[in-house]
């Protein structure tokens, strides 16, 4: 390093990491490293998360009709931790769940937890519905979830959660 150049660091009084970012800086030198931004998380499309009437701290605020809801951070179940899913011939849109195993652990190991509490059904980052928790949910690897789609809307839900899956 140049005299002229450590003489004007010891001017400033520059210490620990300053005097480095100076140096480089005086030196006409650019960094050799990059900011690398972290990799985004997709938001599945299908998602089941605790919803309370009270706002806390985590917990994100949505509407639901007239109503607010507040969302507990964690998702419990998402597209990825399907195996299947089947359109009940009802005229009401029942979607059969299939679950892989440790997701329905997950999943039935919180609800029993928060029984009266209610979980929130999410398509598409939007709350679809909202359920009682009477006990434990998903504990034998399948449920059935209610939709007011019908039809060619409830086939269409099926698709867009299928096609969220990882390649298996």
């Amino acid at each position: 390093m140049p005299n002229a150049l450590i003489q004007r660091l010891e001017s400033l009084r520059l210490e620990g990491a300053a005097v480095l970012v100076a140096a480089v800086a005086m030196a006409g030198c650019a960094p050799t490293s990059t900011i690398v931004p972290a990799p985004t998380v997709p938001v599945p499309f299908f998602a089941l998360r605790l919803a309370f009437n009270d706002s806390a701290s985590g917990r994100e605020r949505f509407h639901y009709g007239d109503a607010t809801v507040f969302l507990g951070p964690e998702v419990l179940l998402a597209d990825e931790d399907l195996l299947g899913v089947n359109i009940v011939t009802r005229p009401d849109g029942r979607l059969l769940l299939h679950v892989r195993h440790r997701p329905a652990e997950r999943l039935s190991n919180a609800t029993a937890k928060h029984a009266g509490a209610q979980v929130a059904v999410l398509l598409d980052s939007r709350v679809w519905s909202l359920a009682p928790i009477a006990g434990p949910i998903g504990a034998g690897g399948s449920m059935v979830i209610a939709t007011s789609a019908t039809g060619e809307d409830a086939e269409r839900i099926a698709q867009q959660v299928r096609s969220r899956w990882p390649a298996r």
